[in-house]
């Protein structure tokens, strides 16, 4: 523990704003056709029931039915391997029927980023690092900190958090980030270096609601004040609250990256 004062460079576990990134991957890839968002997700897991009715789209939109694998007595502190953590719903009934409904699912993305891996053949941090991170010049994104660099610590009512191992997010919340890098981010998805225009605007359209939620792909929709806007929360047990909010037809948004 260091007492460094932040600043915008202040490297933080980023948590589910990860899930914006996972969904600009499978963009990605769907712009080079090598995903449909129609297709099932039985394809990539044939034996995981009811694939055949769940598409990458309802994992992209939380409208899948499968339940979130942090509901139950998840243990945080060890490490995970991806299909492990879906295994742990795998024998779970859907929550409801794919596409009707919306509720907010981890294991979705998880999943997502297995498919990344599958349909890429690059592991998840190493696509995000080629494909998102140094295309955005996000020189200070990364999966693991090394020990020389200082970042910082949740803390929960003035109490270092609990140990939570980045595996246990994997591509459902895993990237570590600085406000000023998650800015290069959204500079280059408005300047549609990372994806088209067509992509993003998919992203930010309304796939899966459930008041008072509105979900596209990798972002809540909202109205914030009049203006049409994304964005996402992200948090860790460890102690870290975290919110980016996007205005999509202006140039402004909020990133917010904090402890508890």
């Amino acid at each position: 523990m260091t007492d460094l004062p932040n600043s915008p460079s202040t490297l933080y576990q980023i948590a589910s704003l990860s899930k914006t990134f996972t969904a600009v991957a499978v963009m990605q890839l769907v712009e080079k056709e090598l995903l449909n968002l129609d297709h099932p997700i039985s394809q990539y897991f044939p034996d995981f029931p009811n694939g055949e009715t769940i598409t990458i789209s309802h994992l992209l939109s939380h409208s899948s039915g499968i339940p979130d694998y942090l509901k139950g007595n998840f243990d945080y502190s060890k490490e995970w391997i991806p299909i492990d953590i879906v295994n742990t719903v795998s024998d779970s009934e859907l929550e409801f029927t794919p596409g009707t409904s919306f509720s907010y699912s981890n294991t979705g993305y998880v999943m997502l980023g297995l498919i990344i891996e599958k349909v890429s053949g690059q592991p998840y941090a190493n696509y995000i690092e080629e494909h998102i991170f140094e295309p955005s010049n996000m020189i200070n994104s990364m999966f693991t900190v090394p020990d020389d660099l200082p970042k910082a610590e949740g803390h929960i009512e003035g109490k270092v958090g609990p140990l939570m191992h980045n595996s246990a997010a994997y591509a459902a919340g895993d990237i570590i980030s600085s406000a000023e890098d998650l800015e290069l981010f959204d500079r280059a998805l408005r300047n549609n270096e990372l994806i088209s225009k067509k992509s993003l605007e998919l992203m930010g359209m309304t796939h899966a609601k459930k008041f008072p939620n509105q979900y596209g792909f990798g972002w809540y929709t909202q109205d914030v004040m009049g203006k049409n806007a994304v964005g996402h929360p992200g948090g860790y047990p460890s102690g870290f609250r975290h919110y980016v909010t996007r205005l999509n037809d202006e140039e402004l948004t909020v990133i917010v990256l904090r402890m508890r």
